[in-house]
Order: C-alpha cells, then structure tokens, then sequence
C-alpha cells in the first residue's frame, strides 16, 4: 500500500507528523482491518530500503543509538502548515526502538493536556506496533521487492511460451487471421510478452488509488497466491516439472517403446501448459534455494547491501 505523506524517514530517523486529519485516517482504517480480520496485517509500510538504511545507521561504528531506531513523533492541530512552520514545531514523542526488543519512550507532557490526547498516543502505540514488525522483515522485503520484476518476468516469459500453442489452437477454432496464428507461434512472441507485462506492470503499480480498493486487490491476488502454495499443490507443481522434464527426454533423446511414446505424447502438453502455475507454486522455495547459494558470495552479499553500510 501506498505510504501517506505523515509517515517518512529523514536523516536515517523515522518521522510521524499527526494531524486530527491523520488521526481519522488511521482510526478509519484500523477500524476496517479489524471488520476484514486483518488486523496484525501491516497497513503502513515504509520503503524496505530506506529502512535498511535506517537500521544500517543504528548499528554503525560511528553511531550513537547503540542499535536502537528513533522515531520522532509530531502533532499539529493545522494538516495545512507550511513545512516552514512543520520545521519550527516540536516533537511530542520519541520513542527508541532497540533492536534487542526493548522500546523507549520520552512523552512531552503539555500534549497529555490536549483535547485528543487519548487519540493521539492510541495512534501513536498502533503505528509503533506497525514499524516494528517491518524491521523484522526488512530484509526480506527488501529482496522481495527488487526481485518481484524478475518473478513476473521469468512467469510471463514460460506462460508465453508454453501457452502459445494453446492459444493458438484457440485462435484457429475462433477462426483468427494466419498472421495473428504465426504471430502467437514465432520465436520473438515470448520476449514481446514479457517485456509488455513488465511495462504495464511498471505503468500499474504506482497508480494512486484508494486504500479500499488497494485492500480488495491485494486480497484477491493473496488468496490466489495462498491457495497455489498450499502443500498438495506444490507437490502437484514439481510432479508436474519432473514430468515434464521426463516427457522431453523421452521424446527427443530415448528411442523407447512406441506406447510409452504415446503416454509421452499424451501428457507432455497437459504438463507444459501447468508449468507457469507451477512456478507461481513454488516461487518461494525457488527464491529461498537461490538465496542460500548466492548469499554465500561474499561479492553478492556487498552488491546487495553494501551501499546500506556506514
């Protein structure tokens, strides 16, 4: 989900900028994770690799939060100030995030006196509890989002290839032009296809929409991906490889009996056709093997985080 704009990190230092504007945002949408049962869902996610700089800072040589995050919190009774006045307004929080698990607090006490003082440190309790389980998985989200493009690319890349014939014999029942049927079957179709999917994806992502909609989507494709990693399915995803690697030897190195040819035949465009599927299934064990080989080379290591270091 998108970040609202009361929510940053400046200097290597998390910024929240309440408002009575932002308390009801957050309210509303609290209010609604716990009416969808998503409660411990993270609603406010902070870009994974700042906050990989943030936790890079806290542990530095030269730091002096001694492994802790800080997170200044502000109110302002005006959303409208001009961020000439923001910087003139003091901090009525900061909280210190240590990475061991402990968490401090110093509050001004002249904001216990405001009318949404009970509001205000609700809020403020909710969106630390938000922060600190980010810091978790940063890592991991970190990842996750530098590799989600190649994911989409290596799914578009086998769908269009395994699934032109598909189409194709589709198209011919649909009595589509010969140059639309040698157009899905050519040699350049699958890299047209993924680098189409990898624009739009790019065009699409960072569309502004509201965060009802952004919840239904996420949703929808979250009990697609949840019910394509279940156990069983995943054990059907690598039958189907296995298969399908079998089918191509046996048709085009072993000379085997002419059944076992026919059995091949039989299941080697059934097991293709999956294959896509397949690595939507298995996308996460695929993701955790390569992890392990590559984390383990030093170079690797330094390419991904090593400008994260101080």
């Amino acid at each position: 989900m998108a970040k609202p704009d009361w929510l940053a990190i400046v200097d290597d230092e998390v910024v929240l900028r309440l408002s009575p504007i932002a308390l009801s945002q957050i309210e509303q949408e609290r209010q609604q994770s716990i009416a969808d049962g998503i409660e411990q869902e993270i609603i406010y996610r902070l870009d994974s690799a700042k906050l990989l700089s943030v936790l890079a800072s806290s542990l530095g040589i030269a730091s002096s939060r001694h492994g802790a995050i800080i997170v200044w919190t502000y109110f302002d009774d005006d959303a409208n100030l001009a961020l000439e006045q923001k910087a003139q307004t003091s901090p009525i929080l900061r909280t210190l995030l240590s990475l061991d698990g402990d968490l401090t607090q110093k509050i001004c006490q002249d904001i216990l006196q405001h009318p949404h003082a009970d509001r205000i440190l609700a809020a403020h309790s909710y969106l630390i509890s938000q922060i600190s389980r980010q810091i978790v998985t940063a890592i991991a989200d970190y990842v996750a989002q530098k590799t989600q493009p190649i994911e989409i690319a290596v799914i578009s890349f086998t769908a269009a290839i395994f699934w032109s014939d598909l189409f194709a014999v589709i198209g011919k029942r649909f009595n589509l032009p010969i140059e639309a049927l040698n157009t899905l079957t050519a040699q350049s179709t699958p890299i047209i296809v993924t680098v189409l999917v990898l624009i739009v994806w790019w065009l699409v992502k960072d569309i502004p929409v509201s965060r009802a909609i952004q919840r239904k989507i996420k949703q929808l494709f979250q009990n697609l991906i949840t019910t394509l990693e279940k156990q069983y399915l995943q054990y059907i995803a690598i039958a189907a490889i296995v298969i399908s690697v079998i089918c191509s030897m046996g048709l085009d190195w072993i000379s085997v009996d002419p059944n076992f040819q026919i059995i091949v035949a039989d299941l080697k465009p059934w097991t293709e056709a999956y294959l896509p599927i397949a690595l939507v299934s298995l996308r996460k064990r695929i993701a955790a093997m390569l992890g392990k080989v590559f984390l383990r080379i030093p170079f690797v290591v330094k390419l991904i985080f090593g400008r994260f270091i101080r």
